[in-house]
């Protein structure tokens, strides 16, 4: 039976909550390739290449193509044995969201200095850009204050990897940048599942 009260504490969903979420069965190729992106910028893709060990054809994939899990899982795998501090994997995060989710949000940025649109018109697009990136897994979004969402992902083994959940927090943030003056995203890390994490979002206007 559902637990009203707990529904109820997460706030007024954005959007109708996925439902018997299956597990992420693949993931869209123009991620890893934009993550390869940052790391040859940074002069990190030789290191890479090596932590990837013998899932390296996951080095040919291209943008278009999905992934299957779990080799698609092995980069963020990779990516943990970098060692790399938080704020970095953050940063690889708000790079990939620069450029990966542009299409969809392009639209919105144009709107927003004709009509004043609030982070909350891109929140309300997370379902979509989830879809547009992966196969299985799932995203809801909350409104649990008047500049504050709860977002939670769900049944996506992925989140077992800290690269993928400080990533994400960077990718969020991107999202919504354009629409407020300062945006920050925050891991509840007392909530986090082995297929589940819990972020905090809120900005200034």
């Amino acid at each position: 039976m559902t637990n009203t009260a707990t529904i109820e504490s997460k706030g007024e969903p954005l959007f109708d909550p996925p439902r018997d979420v299956r597990p992420i069965e693949a993931v869209r190729g123009s991620l890893l390739v934009i993550d390869w992106r940052w790391l040859r910028e940074a002069g990190l893709f030789e290191k890479y290449e090596v932590a990837i060990g013998p899932a390296r054809g996951l080095l040919d994939v291209t943008p278009t193509e999905w992934v299957p899990f779990p080799l698609g899982l092995a980069h963020w795998r990779a990516l943990d044995t970098l060692g790399l501090p938080p704020a970095t994997e953050h940063d690889i995060g708000k790079f990939l969201g620069e450029h990966v989710h542009n299409v969809v949000l392009s639209t919105l940025i144009r709107l927003a200095g004709k009509l004043g649109v609030t982070p909350w018109a891109a929140l309300m697009q997370c379902h979509k850009l989830w879809l547009r990136s992966w196969q299985g897994g799932g995203i809801a979004v909350y409104r649990t204050g008047e500049r504050a969402a709860r977002v939670e992902i769900l049944n996506a083994q992925v989140v077992q990897a800290h690269a993928f959940r400080n990533g994400v927090t960077g990718t969020i943030e991107a999202g919504i940048a354009p629409f407020c003056r300062k945006a920050v995203v925050t891991e509840r890390s007392e909530e986090r599942t082995e297929t589940s994490i819990v972020l905090r979002v809120c900005w200034q206007s």
